[in-house]
């Protein structure tokens, strides 16, 4: 059964510039969490078993993480997350909050201020950005939601812009190839949902479904 360590404290005399790190208290950690790296206010966080290799900058409070959740990178203000089993190698940018994951997410990568997205069972390799190996996140993407399944896709936007790209919904199962991600050009500011789906003969289709009532 995991451990729990009420109201402690993490202290870091070398990685502050001789300071210290203080406020990272009332975590519950499972067993085998080791090698996770926290910054200032990093509070009331539970891990659950296997939880390893993650850095969470400061802010980073709050959050959730389920079983074999590792090798994530969160930076400032980056809260009240939920993640499912198995959730690893998602990296997240400044001021990403109140997102929602669900089980085997995968090798994400959100940019700043993208919150309130939410991940279906198995998406996995879901990135927002200029090309499928860009190091480089793409910002500003809010209120999307990824079904159940989606994997491989490529959501790209005009950049250095700060208005939001949002309300896209992806249908589920939607998913290109590691070699050949699915590819979606989203419109920024956009006031009412845009569906994102295949239909039956395997064509992509990206729709506002409001439209097609007389």
């Amino acid at each position: 059964s995991p451990c729990q360590l009420n109201a402690c404290i993490f202290l870091n005399e070398e990685s502050y510039e001789g300071g210290l790190f203080y406020g990272c208290f009332s975590n519950t950690f499972g067993n085998d969490c080791h090698s996770n790296t926290f910054g200032n206010d990093c509070n009331s966080n539970t891990f659950e078993n296997n939880c390893h290799s993650n850095t969470f900058e400061n802010n980073c409070h709050s959050n959730t993480f389920g079983n074999d959740c590792n090798s994530n990178t969160f930076s400032y203000g980056c809260n009240y997350n939920t993640f499912g089993y198995r959730c690893c190698s998602n990296t997240f940018g400044n001021g990403c909050f109140s997102n929602t994951f669900g089980d085997t997410c995968t090798s994400n990568i959100l940019g700043n201020n993208c919150d309130y997205n939410t991940f279906g069972n198995n998406c996995d390799s879901i990135k927002f950005a200029s090309s499928s190996s860009a190091t480089t996140k793409y910002n500003y993407y809010q209120l999307n939601r990824f079904e159940d399944g989606c994997s491989f896709i490529l959501f790209k936007a005009t950049e250095n812009i700060s208005t939001s790209v949002q309300n896209y919904h992806f249908a589920q199962g939607l998913k290109g190839t590691s070699r050949a991600y699915l590819t979606i050009d989203g419109v920024r500011s956009r006031a009412y949902e845009t569906k994102v789906a295949k239909n039956s003969s395997g064509e992509l289709k990206i729709y506002c479904e409001a439209d097609l009532i007389a």
